[in-house]
């Protein structure tokens, strides 16, 4: 079974992936345009890439604020928290 943050994590990094993807579509169509082998990016292309990276952008602050609340309740010390571990000493 995957923890809340583990989930968040993958939501992220697999927003981020898909925001890279089309960042580096992106770059190689500006890439073509300065080098006259193509017209420039389309809005469409510009905008998609703004809206992939905006959703990962939200996904990491969802995935920040998960973690943030996991830790928060193991130093609550709330049972089922992995508070509850023996100590190494």
């Amino acid at each position: 079974m995957t923890s809340r943050p583990g989930q968040a994590f993958e939501a992220w990094r697999s927003a981020d992936t898909a925001a890279r993807i089309a960042e580096q579509h992106l770059q190689q169509a500006w890439s073509d345009y300065t080098l006259g082998l193509a017209m420039a990016p389309g809005n469409e292309l510009i905008q998609e890439v703004a809206l992939l990276r905006k959703v990962a952008h939200e996904k990491l602050t969802s995935a920040i604020a998960v973690i943030g609340s996991e830790a928060q309740e193991q130093r609550a010390g709330k049972p089922g928290s992995g508070s509850e571990r023996p100590s190494s000493r």
